[in-house]
């Protein structure tokens, strides 16, 4: 199951965000690097249907005709009057009866149970903190059990443990059930430890592509990021990345 994307462009009016981007995204974590701007929410909302491009092609290949795809959005969850359960349930609308049924109700609760938030099922969903908000929207993704999961910014307003539960469950979806999960990421040492390969955007072109040893480079954060930094490689090919200073125009204006 892959996502082959060829000569991508998206512009808001005259603002041209995606300029004929090429990407392939294989089975397992495939990560998104970026700074602000890059273009990568644009990227993923693309992907997901959720916006249409001028040009170009993205092309789902998989056992099925029809594609089954998840997306979370870097938005946070706006809906008010429903139980997380039913929230959840959202996730796979297609699938539903006129009643809901006892396995509909199974179906909701094992997302929810990976992430540990069965506790919260019966609990109003904007009466959640924002990384509990968050987490029901993973579980959102998950419930219908989909062969692609496109993930704009998943650990948003999680803390530590949180975080990796995420990156946790969906090296486990992954592995289980050979799905293929882009991930859009802003901890670089996070990415380099979880993806399998990524992905660097750059003012709405592919940088590079690879796998994380090969992409996360003192060079491309020094291009890419504006940061002089120090990238160390541990033994499992992990890079590491300590940033130094900033090298971008503006720093030379800071006191």
């Amino acid at each position: 199951m892959t996502i082959a994307v060829s000569s991508l462009h998206f512009s808001y009016g005259s603002a041209e965000i995606l300029k004929g981007l090429d990407a392939e995204f294989l089975p397992g974590i495939n990560g998104i690097l970026g700074p602000n701007g890059a273009g990568k929410s644009t990227f993923a909302k693309c992907m997901a249907g959720v916006l249409r491009p001028a040009s170009g092609n993205i092309q789902f290949e998989c056992e099925g005709d029809v594609p089954s795809v998840s997306y979370l959005s870097q938005d946070p969850v706006q809906i008010r009057n429903l139980s997380v359960l039913e929230y959840v349930l959202l996730g796979r609308a297609d699938e539903l009866g006129l009643r809901v049924t006892g396995e509909d109700i199974d179906s909701a609760y094992r997302p929810l149970e990976k992430l540990g938030i069965a506790d919260l099922a019966g609990k109003d969903i904007w009466g959640l903190s924002g990384g509990q908000r968050q987490m029901a929207a993973i579980a959102q993704c998950l419930v219908s059990e989909p062969e692609f999961v496109i993930l704009d910014e998943p650990t948003n307003n999680l803390d530590l443990r949180r975080e990796l539960d995420i990156f946790q469950i969906m090296r486990a979806e992954c592995d289980s059930r050979g799905i293929t999960c882009v991930m859009i990421l802003h901890d670089l040492n996070f990415a380099s430890r979880f993806s399998d390969r990524i992905t660097v955007l750059h003012q709405g072109e592919v940088y590079s592509s690879g796998t994380p040893a090969e992409t996360v480079t003192e060079d491309m954060l020094r291009t890419v990021y504006g940061v002089e930094s120090e990238v160390t490689i541990n033994s499992k090919g992990i890079p590491n990345v300590e940033p130094i200073r900033s090298v971008s125009p503006f720093s030379n204006n800071i006191g």
